[in-house]
């Protein structure tokens, strides 16, 4: 079996998730970035693809806890 890696900018996880369902088809392994999710949130990965196997951390939470979310509060 060859091992197909691809790392993947989702610019949101709602954004990418069309993309990363055809990166699944053809790829071993994803690297996603800039998913822009909380860790509450982070099981949401699970649901691209029942497949899927995961490991996520989030930098979102200090950023949430500032106030509203605008804009990238990481920038990029």
């Amino acid at each position: 079996m060859d091992l197909k890696l691809s790392s993947f900018n989702l610019h949101g996880f709602c954004n990418g998730l069309s993309m990363l369902n055809q990166l699944r088809n053809t790829r071993s392994l994803i690297g996603v970035q800039e998913h822009w999710m909380q860790n509450d949130e982070l099981d949401t990965l699970a649901l691209a693809h029942p497949d899927f196997n995961h490991a996520a951390v989030s930098g979102m939470d200090k950023a949430m806890s500032r106030g509203l979310l605008v804009g990238r509060p990481l920038a990029g």
